[in-house]
């Protein structure tokens, strides 16, 4: 790692990115690939705070586009591993489910959506289960079933708020489903931000569950920090958006730091960060 004590003072807090000379940001940008989940989560939540160019900058120089690649690398790295960990849980409900994705937006989605569930499970603690309709470019296989069915070329599993695992066993307690009602900020000059407005039902029964995922409103991807251009604001904000939407794509960027702390908090340490201290 070419800049393991920049990292470290950056995870231990001890100085901020924002601190840091664009020349230095831009040479760390590499070394991220190396952080783990929980060193991505940490750094994130030290950071959400601060947004480096764009609508609300607080930098005070002009080097706002190299702290916003490397927050957008941030980002990226991170939703990725968090979809990968909510996907494959390694075990639950005594079903070992393995999961391929085809690309790595696939699995980028999956970490932003599982997101969503775990911070909607604040407000709606019970059950600890969400049934989630997968993105078509994901393929899940369970011990026992050898791959749960595909409609319209998706698959459902059923999401654990708690555990941040899946199965693809349906919960003797039941389990949420939603309807996505939300809609953009139109005041937001930014176009990212979004009222969050969902509709849970609480499914006792197996047989009760909707046997198709609903359509998705095209809505702008919330793939970055930052602010996103203004033809994809303005064609965001043209949508229709009064139809309900499969649960989680569409409310991405309404994360909050006490959803990311808690998730951080629920990992197991490695001690991968007390190794890069000693670098």
């Amino acid at each position: 790692m070419l800049r393991s004590s920049l990292f470290r003072d950056l995870l231990s807090g001890k100085i901020r990115l924002q601190s840091v000379t664009g020349n230095d940001v831009s040479a760390a940008q590499h070394d991220i690939k190396k952080l783990t989940l929980v060193q991505l989560l940490r750094l994130r939540t030290l950071h959400l705070d601060f947004t480096p160019s764009g609508c609300g900058a607080d930098t005070i120089t002009g080097v706002g586009g190299t702290h916003e690649a490397f927050l957008t690398t941030l980002d990226g790295l991170l939703f990725q591993q968090l979809g990968h960990k909510a996907v494959n849980p390694g075990s639950e409900n005594g079903q070992a489910a393995a999961a391929r994705f085809k690309s790595t937006s696939d699995a980028h989605q999956c970490g932003r959506e599982a997101v969503m569930f775990v911070a909607a499970a604040e407000a709606a603690p019970s059950p600890i289960w969400w049934s989630w309709w997968l993105p078509e470019g994901v393929d899940v296989a369970t011990a026992e079933s050898g791959g749960a069915p595909r409609v319209q070329n998706r698959q459902r599993v059923f999401f654990n708020a708690q555990l941040f695992a899946s199965s693809g066993k349906f919960s003797d307690g039941g389990v949420f489903e939603v309807s996505d009602f939300s809609k953009p900020d139109r005041h937001d000059p930014s176009g990212r931000l979004r009222w969050m407005d969902w509709k849970l039902n609480v499914v006792t029964e197996e047989g009760d569950l909707s046997q198709e995922p609903r359509a998705d409103i095209v809505v702008l991807e919330a793939t970055s920090p930052v602010s996103p251009s203004r033809e994809a604001a303005a064609n965001a904000k043209n949508k229709d958006d009064t139809e309900p939407a499969a649960a989680g794509g569409n409310t991405a960027g309404l994360v909050n730091a006490e959803t990311l702390r808690n998730l951080r908090g629920g990992l197991r340490k490695t001690g991968t960060l007390e190794r890069l201290g000693q670098q």
